[in-house]
């Protein structure tokens, strides 16, 4: 989603698919029957959900910012 958001990148059946494997494996991860939806319920599960959201969107601004070096990004996110 931050792909689309940020690079403008148009999603296809194949990005369709992953997104669905993705949320269906926190569904599966995070899913307990006594509590319904399966929303974080503790600070460790919402630190786990910011941290993997926050790895996915360094991955995109690292692919926007491509005309900086390997150096420059090494550093940037060091």
């Amino acid at each position: 989603m931050f792909s689309y958001w940020l690079l403008s990148e148009r999603l296809n059946r194949y990005g369709y698919l992953i997104m669905a494997l993705s949320f269906s494996g926190a569904v599966i991860m995070l899913w307990t029957p006594q509590l319904g939806l399966p929303l974080p319920q503790n600070i460790a599960e919402w630190i786990g959900l910011s941290a993997g959201m926050g790895f996915a969107l360094s991955n995109v601004v690292s692919r926007r910012a491509s005309h900086l070096s390997v150096q420059a990004k090494s550093i940037a996110y060091g």
